[in-house]
């Protein structure tokens, strides 16, 4: 897919996303912990997804929740592999979306 001026989508571009992780894994490999839980608020094509699924960070993974407003990137981001872990897909506008009641340690996104 491509960035949709009409509204207001930009897309990660992989090496970015890619890049993201690299600080993550980077950051959790000075932190104990196993048992991460992951917010993705604008998933699009699920550039983060996608980085995510295949780095050190993902075998801390508890859950993620990924959330956008456009049912078609649900929908294809469903096929991403994460074995074993959790993921919740919301379909809704980010500004809305109430979230989990204790938090997330991880927010992704598109700096």
């Amino acid at each position: 897919m491509v960035n949709d001026k009409k509204t207001g989508s930009f897309f990660t571009p992989e090496a970015l996303a890619c890049s993201v992780i690299a600080h993550l894994n980077r950051y959790l490999s000075e932190v104990d912990r196993a048992d991460l839980v992951v917010l993705e608020p604008s998933v699009g094509e699920g550039a983060f997804l996608q980085a995510f699924a295949g780095s050190e960070a993902a075998t801390r993974l508890r859950s993620m929740d990924a959330v956008d407003i456009e049912p078609a990137f649900i929908s294809e981001c469903k096929n991403t592999p994460f074995f074993g872990t959790e993921i919740n897909y919301f379909c809704e506008d980010f500004i809305g979306f109430d979230g989990r009641a204790d938090g997330y340690d991880v927010i992704l996104g598109n700096p």
